[in-house]
């Protein structure tokens, strides 16, 4: 017989804070202020668990940190349609490049909308 260790179970505890404002269809404000470097990490995280080449885990992270640098943005909900596209407008390089730099961040914000840290994918339409 093998002894539990418990490194599986799950706590589905919640405050009463939280399970009011989830009844009522809010978000807690962890998930409306999340820091976009915690969920860089968070996301390079789930895709070395997820089996990623190590040299896509890189670029995903030099594009997302370039971004953030270069915009300003720290938190999720700061990313707009006009950031990324005033992003690509200022980026000196060939468009094949500029698509493939959409399509890594497209990919990061789909990931956070899985993981309930935006409330709206508004950049599908791009």
């Amino acid at each position: 017989m093998t002894k539990k260790s418990g490194l599986f179970d799950v706590d589905f505890s919640l405050t009463t804070k939280e399970l009011t404002a989830s009844i009522k269809g809010e978000k807690s404000t962890a998930a409306r202020y999340k820091l976009f470097s915690e969920a860089v990490g968070a996301i390079i995280s789930q895709m070395e668990v997820s089996g990623y080449r190590p040299r896509t885990i890189k670029d995903y992270d030099t594009v997302l940190m370039n971004f953030s640098r270069s915009t300003g943005v720290t938190y999720l909900e700061k990313i707009t349609v006009d950031t990324i596209y005033s992003r690509l407008d200022s980026m000196h390089i060939v468009n094949q490049t500029k698509l493939t730099r959409l399509k890594v961040l497209k990919s990061f914000l789909g990931k956070c909308f899985t993981n309930g840290w935006l409330s709206l994918n508004f950049w599908q339409s791009m």
